[in-house]
């Protein structure tokens, strides 16, 4: 039969590991929100160009799709101190 503590120490173990559970899919969720939310900005702005004219078919879609990436590419040239600068402009 088990002690006292040791049934103890088994619930606290149990508990903790739910806890880092838990707090692992939070992280993982709150990473994931951030991800959905660029490519709904991207899927917007594709769709709105579509809506526009500017995109008439898969070739010019594609095009859009390459820039986008060249893009994306650009702004991983910039430093983090660049983008503080720029956010001071903006705050609220």
């Amino acid at each position: 039969m088990k002690s006292t503590s040791d049934l103890v120490i088994g619930w606290v173990q149990s508990k903790m590991k739910r806890f880092t559970e838990d707090v692992t899919k939070i992280a993982a969720s709150a990473g994931y929100m951030r991800k959905e939310r660029v490519r709904e900005i991207l899927q917007e702005l594709i769709t709105s160009a579509i809506v526009n004219g500017e995109v008439k078919d898969q070739k010019e879609l594609d095009a859009l799709i390459a820039t986008i990436d060249m893009a994306a590419k650009t702004l991983r040239m910039i430093p983090f101190d660049v983008y503080a600068k720029l956010a001071k402009g903006k705050k609220k």
